[in-house]
């Protein structure tokens, strides 16, 4: 599909880091964890998901998507500041609300301030970008589902077939999405006087550098790498120490170490305690593999 730009729509149209659309795709990986990249924390959230939360994850499931990534949604149009911020201007949740909160605190809270500081880097960034090469060589950079033509975008939408958009003056906000496949886009049509969204991942290519083989253990350590490595999608105190061959007390001290370093969350399950990586932590343990 296209969307047709007006000359008053590209200079309205702009980036945004919204906690509300990472809520509603951490959401929506719990029944297509293929939405999200192999280790991101959008892929293990079944557990931690409260029974509180389940009217809000209910009403995900029901927006239309195409098995290869391309989701059509009623995307709220991003707000600024909290997640609060944003549900106070969205009356069309208010029955789900409280349901959308107690999925944030407990799925992607612990995750979002790593988050927003990746994404402030990839929004300055590509900032940047738009001013030194101009929206239509810069766009297509985003995501493979989007190209350039004239003053249209054009999307690759997969087995869905909507007819053009013409924007008009209102443009389009541009909302990375932190841990979403390469592949995955959301678009939601101006409505109103609600503009465009498209929700994107947000990636970090050009930003990485060539990693040598003990990349991670300069950053952290040798037994604190092998620790990180270790966690994978989850692993309790014992496992660790097992998998490792190091004492109880010795995993508990590195991993209090990686806590404190933002790469590990801690929580208990029944009488075990258990680990799992942040985003942030999955970040590193990509960018020097």
């Amino acid at each position: 599909m296209r969307l047709v730009f007006s000359a008053a729509g590209l200079a309205a149209t702009t980036f945004t880091i919204s906690p509300l659309h990472h809520t509603l795709f951490a959401a929506l990986c719990l029944h297509h964890p293929g939405f999200a990249v192999p280790g991101s924390p959008w892929r293990d959230l079944a557990r931690r998901t409260p029974a509180r939360a389940m009217p809000f994850v209910r009403r995900v499931h029901h927006a239309p998507h195409s098995v290869t990534g391309f989701l059509w949604a009623d995307l709220p149009p991003p707000g600024a500041g909290t997640l609060n911020d944003e549900l106070d201007v969205q009356p069309g949740l208010g029955d789900v609300a409280d349901a959308l909160r107690a999925f944030y605190v407990s799925c992607v809270a612990p995750e979002w301030d790593a988050i927003r500081h990746r994404l402030n880097a990839h929004v300055n960034r590509y900032s940047e970008l738009i001013c030194v090469r101009g929206f239509g060589r810069t766009l297509p950079r985003l995501t493979p589902r989007l190209s350039w033509y004239g003053c249209a975008l054009q999307i690759d939408t997969s087995d869905l077939c909507p007819s053009p958009v013409e924007l008009g003056d209102g443009g389009v906000a541009f909302s990375p999405l932190m841990c979403a496949s390469r592949c995955f886009l959301a678009l939601s049509p101006p409505r109103g006087d609600s503009r465009a969204v498209i929700a994107y991942p947000a990636g970090d290519e050009g930003a990485r550098r060539p990693a040598s083989v003990d990349a991670l253990a300069q950053v952290v350590g040798q037994a604190r790498a092998r620790v990180l490595r270790s966690i994978g999608g989850g692993s309790a105190t014992g496992e660790l120490a097992r998998s490792l061959a190091v004492s109880a007390s010795t995993v508990s001290e590195h991993v209090t170490a990686l806590r404190l370093a933002g790469l590990v969350n801690t929580y208990r399950e029944g009488r075990a305690v258990r680990h799992v990586l942040t985003s942030l932590g999955h970040e590193l343990l990509e960018y020097s593999a």
